[in-house]
């Protein structure tokens, strides 16, 4: 019979909903392995920068800690150690960090509470 559900010929309502929770496993694991290779590249990028002068050495520094510091405890700490000790890094990291907020999962503390 076709159009019924929980018949032979479609797949169960609890069935569906596997297949869809599997499909957003696979995607969020896609989306994390595509985020790490953004930052290890970024991080690439401002190591080349200190050999090939027109190349940007901060922002790739910034941008490549900022999602690496979502996995790993010790890029959070080195951003936050940079804060403290370089306030006007720290206000790029904060511009740097709202921008990419939606990129990483993250919430900025900037802006309305609530």
């Amino acid at each position: 019979m076709r159009g019924r559900r929980g018949t032979l010929d479609t797949p169960a309502w609890s069935e569906t909903l596997r297949r869809r929770s599997g499909r957003k496993i696979v995607k969020d694991r896609l989306r994390r392995w595509a985020l790490l290779t953004l930052a290890w590249m970024c991080l690439t990028v401002a190591a080349l920068s200190l050999v090939i002068p027109f190349l940007p050495t901060t922002v790739p520094v910034i941008v490549g800690l900022l999602i690496l510091s979502t996995e790993y405890a010790w890029a959070h700490r080195t951003l936050e150690r940079w804060k403290v000790r370089w306030p006007k890094f720290a206000a790029v990291v904060d511009k740097v960090e709202a921008k990419t907020a939606h990129w990483t999962g993250r919430r900025t503390t900037e802006g309305p509470q609530g």
